[in-house]
């Protein structure tokens, strides 16, 4: 009974490492980005977020724009809320969020490295009239969420869109 339990584990944890499957934002592989500047024209909110997960993929963030090979230019970011459903009494009672990034990656010489990107982020909120209070806090968090949701697709991007190295 143990040979076969320890068996279909083994089963197991070979069917899901053979297809490919990951942690989201556990395998951003950024070797090439040794230093970084972020330059940050957009909700103060992200910027941390940034740094701390460039951070954690060993990238050097410095202030200093001039002693990076790169820069990570947010050009805006917004918030819009789009109204779902109503209440007989004419208030929203469920709404689509909708968080908007603009990235993109360039060199200090100024060449793009990855042309200006656009990240979209979507969630649906429940307002509940009985507890308005908490639902305002599911909205931060949910606002907070998204951000974080963004950076690890930013990241994901910037992964992908390594420069080629000529020789």
């Amino acid at each position: 009974m143990m040979k076969l339990i320890h068996t279909s584990l083994l089963v197991t944890i070979l069917m899901i490492s053979g297809c490919g499957f990951h942690l989201r934002g556990s395998h951003t592989n950024l070797p090439w980005l040794k230093s970084v500047a972020i330059i940050n024209n957009a909700n103060k909110n992200i910027k941390p977020i940034i740094i701390e997960e460039l951070k954690n993929n060993n990238v050097d963030v410095t202030d200093n724009i001039e002693k990076s090979n790169y820069w990570l230019i947010i050009e805006s970011d917004s918030f819009e809320e789009k109204i779902l459903s109503i209440s007989s009494s004419t208030t929203p009672r469920q709404y689509q969020l909708i968080y908007t990034v603009i990235f993109k990656l360039q060199k200090t010489n100024g060449e793009e490295v990855i042309s200006p990107g656009k990240i979209i982020i979507t969630r649906v909120v429940t307002i509940n009239s009985n507890r308005i209070l908490g639902s305002n806090d599911e909205v931060d968090h949910f606002k907070n969420e998204m951000i974080k949701d963004s950076v690890i697709q930013i990241l994901y991007r910037l992964s992908r869109g390594a420069p080629s190295v000529t020789h």
